[in-house]
């Protein structure tokens, strides 16, 4: 029966009974090379075109099971390598000026790619790992001590020594806390069209600004902004509101709610959420605003039934709920007459008036104006 080879790194496994006499051949070449490179070996592999797949032997020293990869290229390009699909670690020491991507084959020696890859950049060195169908890497958050500045980090462990490092001076190459720098200001080039532009990697026409005022146009709602010149606006039409400023008369972008005719044109989204439910002005061009002036506002029963049967924006009279009052023999009227009971036939009886014009609650008057 023939040898078998292991999944992984491909050593040779002989059969019961066979190689009689060569087991010590083959058991130092399993350990005393082959394992050896696995742990500790290291290769040179020379990349010659865009995608090449590690050389991979059953029994026999190749690339792939080396722990060291060393890669130089004359593709002039970036490059890609492929690994047998078995699960493994690698050194990819990158000594090539392009990027090198190591991949899992999704059969041993061709170059498709069966899941992810781990790009190594020039003339760097990684740690990876494979599943056999993926190649990771070890996470920043793994490592320990300082990443130097030639490595893409700072080589410093606090903000005051990492300027140092970098070379940064507070007020030249940075703002100060206080926002001020060298001159006093700092400009920030924007370029596009700030009136359309949805970010400012897309804008190409815009002048340099300094603060936002230098900024126009009208940002939409969907980009952050209010759609809106003012904040005027940012009320709905046909809000009622009561203003403590009546001798200067509606604010900007309200209407007194005295009852007035207005354009249906001029004032075409308070006539839009209105309507003529308050008049019908001259029944072409016009329509009435509501009079609150003296009112106090009762909210629209709306179905509730304690105000059964209103019409929305129908006006209602004063009244005095139903009641009746008893009068006692005897009993003192207003002014210190006494009422005097006898035999004879009932006759109505008026008491002296008493009170005001109407029936109220306490009060204060202010302005109420309806929004247009």
């Amino acid at each position: 029966m023939p040898s078998s080879y292991s999944p992984d790194l491909r050593l040779e496994l002989p059969a019961d009974g066979e190689q009689t006499g060569l087991w010590g051949q083959t058991t130092n070449r399993n350990v005393g090379t082959l394992l050896e490179s696995s742990i500790s070996g290291l290769t040179s592999v020379s990349v010659t075109t865009a995608n090449q797949a590690l050389t991979a032997l059953n029994g026999a020293d190749d690339q792939a099971r080396h722990a060291v990869l060393s890669l130089t290229t004359t593709t002039t390009a970036a490059f890609a390598v492929y690994a047998p699909p078995a699960s493994k670690t690698y050194i990819v020491r990158n000594t090539t000026a392009y990027t090198a991507t190591i991949y899992n084959s999704t059969v041993l020696g061709n170059t498709t790619a069966a899941g992810a890859g781990v790009a190594v950049p020039a003339g760097k060195t990684l740690v990876v790992f494979s599943t056999g169908a993926d190649f990771y890497t070890i996470d920043a958050v793994n490592l320990t001590g300082i990443l130097a500045v030639a490595n893409g980090g700072t080589g410093a462990t606090s903000a005051s020594a990492a300027r140092t490092s970098l070379g940064l001076v507070i007020g030249t190459d940075v703002p100060a806390p206080t926002g001020g720098g060298a001159s006093g200001t700092w400009d920030i080039s924007i370029t596009g069209n700030a009136a359309t532009a949805t970010t400012a990697t897309t804008a190409t026409t815009a002048t340099t600004a300094t603060t936002a005022g230098n900024v126009t146009g009208t940002v939409a709602i969907a980009n952050g902004g209010t759609g809106l010149t003012d904040g005027s606006n940012l009320l709905p039409p046909g809000i009622v509101s009561a203003f403590a400023r009546g001798f200067l008369g509606a604010p900007p972008g309200w209407l007194k709610a005295n009852g007035a005719a207005v354009s249906r044109t001029t004032y075409a989204t308070l006539y839009a959420a209105i309507g003529i439910t308050f008049g019908t002005g001259d029944g072409y061009t016009t329509f009435n605003l509501p009079d609150l002036r003296g009112e106090f506002i009762r909210g629209w029963d709306d179905g509730r039934g304690v105000d059964a049967g209103r019409v929305f924006g129908s006006a209602q009279s004063q009244a005095i709920q139903s009641h009746s009052h008893n009068i006692l023999t005897g009993a003192n009227i207003a002014g210190g007459d006494r009422l005097a009971i006898s035999n004879s036939a009932f006759a109505s009886i008026e008491t002296g008036a008493t009170g005001g014009a109407e029936t109220r609650p306490r009060n204060i008057a202010l302005l109420y104006c309806i929004k247009f």
